[in-house]
């Protein structure tokens, strides 16, 4: 028994299909849509529901299926770095992302690649290929039917400026790995169902601007995850929320605890702080922070 063919079997990852769903709609067609100004090398096979395999697509693929208005499978192999959806027909027929798989390997700006497509929805459960990907900007920036999505590999996401604004149903917003994030700008901005927000690690982040502006359903965060934090630009990041009294006065100790200097907050909604976050504002003025909170402390 040869045991080194057997142990690099093992070790050799099997590579998934990235699956997802279109509607034909009233052409009978669908246009898998790529993104050329990034240089990105697209080698990708696809197998359809209705039994067609085209191989060798390096660049858009306009599919003709044989039925208008009806729901088809794409299976797409091999290499599929990114979509880009950059046509507002084509943006409404996209349905759902059935599973990840090789979605994402070796490109590592994600640039509005789902940006707007309000009817999907995303039914994946695995964790994909993003482990090259280092900007996911503007990335599910609009995806309405959203409710859920998987614990994805952001490992190495340095920006994640609006990357799932605008998400309006999103019950609950996954324990992803966000200890490289730098830039986090309306991160969450508008996401109006999500209630909680838990913790996690903003180690190396910078800027907060209106991260979770007009989140109005948001009662529960916590506020442990800024500790250790050097950002001190939290403008405008939780103006319109319904945070607890518990969560602002765990946010603004935790940031307090960091010594920063002349940093910016605002927090509208929700409960003003007792008198232990008022403690905290207190300190952070003294320090040359600008602080407005709900009861206007």
């Amino acid at each position: 028994m040869n045991h080194s063919i057997i142990a690099a079997s093992r070790l050799r990852r099997v590579e998934l299909p990235f699956i997802i769903t279109v509607n034909s709609g009233s052409s009978g067609s669908y246009t898998i849509p790529t993104d050329p100004s990034r240089f990105f090398n697209y080698n990708y096979d696809v197998t359809t529901s209705d039994g067609q395999n085209i191989a060798g697509n390096t660049g858009n693929l306009t599919i003709s299926f044989p039925s208008t208005n009806t729901v088809y499978t794409i299976e797409i192999s091999k290499s599929f770095p990114k979509m880009f959806i950059n046509n507002n027909a084509e943006k409404l027929k996209f349905l759902s992302i059935e599973q990840f798989g090789i979605y994402g390997k070796n490109a590592p700006n994600q640039f509005r690649a789902f940006y707007l497509a309000s009817n999907c929805v995303i039914n994946a459960t695995d964790a994909g290929s993003f482990e090259d990907v280092t900007e996911i900007i503007n990335f599910f920036d609009g995806l309405s039917s959203v409710v859920s999505f998987p614990t994805i590999n952001t490992i190495n996401v340095t920006n994640w400026n609006a990357s799932f604004r605008g998400m309006i149903n999103l019950l609950k917003f996954p324990l992803l790995n966000t200890s490289s994030g730098i830039n986090f700008s309306f991160f969450l901005f508008g996401n109006a169902s999500l209630v909680s927000f838990g913790k996690y690690n903003f180690q190396n982040a910078s800027r907060f601007s209106l991260s979770w502006y007009n989140c109005i359903s948001l009662v529960n965060f916590d506020g442990t995850s800024f500790e250790n934090c050097p950002c001190i630009n939290y403008k405008d990041a939780f103006q319109n929320t319904n945070l607890s009294q518990t969560s602002i006065d765990s946010i603004l100790t935790s940031i307090n605890s960091n010594s920063t200097s002349n940093g910016f907050f605002k927090q509208t909604g929700g409960s003003a702080p007792s008198s232990i976050g008022e403690a905290a504002i207190t300190a952070m003025r003294s320090r040359g922070w600008t602080i407005t909170v709900t009861g206007g402390f």
